[in-house]
């Protein structure tokens, strides 16, 4: 019997307990998974905004009938009615907390009331500012909710400023956007087989969970919520994004998960977020992955603050369209509008950083070229004599006629977009930059192995869509593709500018400049002991004279005379012979007065035998010096406190014009006169003479 009575307290007090407990533990994590897969957090909104609704709708039905005539009338009587009935002992008592009861209500109503229409208005008011995202993020409105509250509540975030994060804040928005974007991408019958609705949208019955079909569904449905986003935003410069969707057990449920997924990387690219159009699977994550690693600077992304204002009523905002004239100026106080919204979305304080340290190396950054070159560069001409640049056909000058090469290139930006996806290249356009007669566009492009590797045709065909007489130029780096093209509207160039912004330190004597690029940057030209000859060639009246004068006057502009002497020979003319002397005073590095081969072709060549001579005379010097080079022996010279030997520089204008008369001297002329030879023997033998 004690054995027994041990079994039976075991049973009851361990066994029967323990058996509750697992399966209640049991029965309610089953339902909580259930209902955790049936939970959606749009539907729980909803259905919190109807009970909402419901109570609201009654206090409102409440209120008009306690402010309704009928109801003072009614009230009327019934107070009369309580009054008379107050003077009675037996219902004196119920009367008077009837009549208590009903003031309370009415005081009750009429204090809440103003507090209800102002909770009605601030709905209403966030309502509509979560309604305008949802339109701009295109995702329905409370998804677009579900975005914007956890960031409200994330807004601590912010102190990830001081540990390296360029928009924390940003970083948290664009996580839930695309996470609502890939339940935006499944259409409404995985989201109703989630619910328990079948294809006909009847609910399942009898416990039945649908066609094989509607499982798939509701799996492909339960990966897309669990998606893992993460986007970072680091002063490293990077914005990286990444998106995984795990692998389900089921081989038909991950072949409709990637069915889903096809192009969705390209539907949702955007704000310095770039996916390729397709996942990729990674074993070591047991997933899809879509993953951007794109370059980003809060400072330019913010842009200048003067940039978003337009005067409304300017000419140059006049609708000239189809010959129309009048002012548009509707859109462009539209346009402010909304350039200063965008402009405050991206102000934060890194941005303003960013822009701050940008602008102080640019204006107070020290030239620090000068620290080790060999040469210091100086300043002979006096810049105040050159009149600003202006544009032969506007007249107008660079920053007018900059701005209209701008406008020009931005306008063709929507054209160039639609015909690199005629091509397959579906790019975001960053930016365009203009200079000279050129414009450059970029595009940031997802990592995409379907990328063309032959721009060739590409560039011929967009050329003819855009009609533009060059063909444009593309290249692709880095996931940028670059397409530099013609403008259309030449930016003049200043020739002060240029010389006030060189570098001031160069490793040769003979430093000049050519120009700038499209982008405004300086093109140097330096010739030395490394690069000793340079050729120019292009067609007639393509800017090859001029550019020699812009190399010429910027040397000139940087060197002492005593270093560099000047000998010019012209083939066709005398394009230097201003070069000789302003007027008044001789030009210190000219070498020689300068030859024109067209008018004197034997002072031309007398010109070139001295260039010759002079070459095997430094020779002879040097080997008495026991030296190879000038540099060696000007250094040997300076220290015995004799003169230096300047370097020489030869400019020939029109090469060809000047060999060719070779061919008129006789063959017992062409060793005295012949200029080929001489140019030949010039160029291998002065060199480091």
């Amino acid at each position: 019997m004690v054995a027994l009575q041990k079994l039976l307290d075991f049973g009851l007090q361990q066994l029967l307990p323990l058996a509750i407990a697992a399966g209640t533990f049991l029965f309610l994590t089953a339902y909580l998974e259930d209902q955790y897969l049936k939970s959606n957090l749009d539907l729980f909104w909803k259905k919190v905004l109807k009970i909402v609704l419901i109570l609201g709708l009654t206090a409102l039905i409440i209120s008009v009938i306690i402010h309704s005539k009928p109801y003072a009338i009614a009230r009327h009587y019934i107070l009369t009615g309580v009054n008379w009935l107050q003077g009675t002992a037996i219902f004196g008592s119920a009367v008077t907390a009837i009549h208590r009861f009903f003031q309370w209500v009415h005081n009750l109503f009429t204090t809440w009331t103003p507090i209800y229409w102002r909770w009605f208005s601030l709905v209403y008011l966030f309502g509509l500012i979560i309604e305008l995202f949802a339109l701009k993020w295109r995702i329905t409105f409370w998804r677009a909710f579900n975005v914007i509250w956890p960031a409200v509540v994330k807004f601590p975030r912010i102190f990830l400023y001081f540990f390296g994060y360029q928009t924390p804040i940003q970083d948290v928005i664009l996580a839930g956007i695309l996470k609502a974007k890939v339940r935006e991408n499944l259409n409404d019958s995985y989201e109703d087989a989630v619910q328990g609705f079948d294809d006909r949208g009847q609910p399942f019955k009898d416990g039945a969970g649908g066609t094989a079909q509607t499982q798939t569904r509701k799996a492909v449905a339960q990966a897309m919520k669990r998606t893992k986003i993460k986007v970072r935003t680091t002063t490293a410069g990077q914005r990286v994004a990444t998106i995984l969707i795990r692998q389900s057990r089921e081989t038909e449920t991950d072949r409709a998960i990637e069915n889903t997924l096809k192009g969705f990387g390209q539907r949702v690219s955007g704000n310095s977020i770039y996916f390729p159009s397709d996942p990729t699977y990674s074993t070591e994550l047991k997933g899809y992955v879509f993953t951007s690693s794109v370059a980003y600077d809060a400072g330019d992304e913010l842009g200048s603050y003067k940039a978003i204002f337009a005067n409304p009523f300017s000419t140059d905002n006049a609708v000239t369209a189809q010959g129309g004239t009048g002012q548009d100026a509707l859109a462009t106080m539209w346009n402010d509008m909304t350039n200063t919204v965008d402009y405050l979305t991206h102000l934060t304080p890194y941005a303003v950083y960013s822009r701050l340290t940008k602008r102080t190396d640019r204006l107070y950054s020290r030239d620090t070229s000068a620290d080790k070159a060999k040469y210091k560069v100086q300043q002979n001409l006096d810049l105040s004599v050159i009149p600003e640049p202006k544009d032969p056909e506007t007249g107008n000058g660079i920053a007018e006629q900059r701005q209209l090469a701008l406008d020009q290139a931005k306008g063709r930006v929507k054209s160039l977009t639609s015909a690199l996806s005629g091509f397959g290249i579906y790019g975001q356009f960053k930016q365009v930059k203009v200079g000279g007669n050129t414009a450059i566009y970029e595009y940031v492009l997802p990592p995409d192995a379907k990328l063309p590797n032959d721009f060739d045709k590409i560039q011929n065909q967009i050329g003819n869509l855009l009609r533009i007489n060059q063909k444009p130029i593309i290249t692709l780096s880095a996931g940028v593709l670059t397409i530099s093209m013609e403008n259309g509207v030449p930016i003049p160039i200043s020739f002060s500018d240029m010389i006030k912004t060189r570098k001031k330190g160069t490793s040769n004597i003979i430093s000049g400049m050519v120009g700038v690029d499209a982008l405004g940057n300086d093109i140097y030209f330096e010739l030395g002991d490394k690069n000793p000859h340079a050729m120019f060639f292009g067609k007639t009246g393509t800017g090859k004279t001029v550019s020699i004068m812009t190399i010429l006057y910027s040397v000139m502009s940087a060197t002492d005379p005593k270093h560099l002497r000047i000998a010019y020979v012209d083939g066709k003319g005398n394009s230097f012979e201003f070069m000789k002397n302003d007027g008044e005073h001789p030009n210190p590095f000219t070498f020689a007065p300068p030859a024109d081969a067209s008018g004197d072709i034997n002072y031309a060549r007398a010109v070139i035998v001295a260039l010759e001579r002079e070459t095997r005379r430094r020779i002879d010097l040097f080997k008495k010096a026991s030296v190879s080079k000038l540099a060696v022996y000007n250094k040997m010279q300076e220290a015995a406190g004799k003169p230096i030997l300047p370097e020489i520089l030869a400019v020939i204008d029109e090469f060809s014009a000047i060999t060719q008369q070779d061919k008129q001297l006789k063959v017992s002329e062409v060793n005295k006169y012949g200029t080929v030879d001489r140019f030949e023997y010039i160029a291998k033998m002065s060199r480091s003479i």
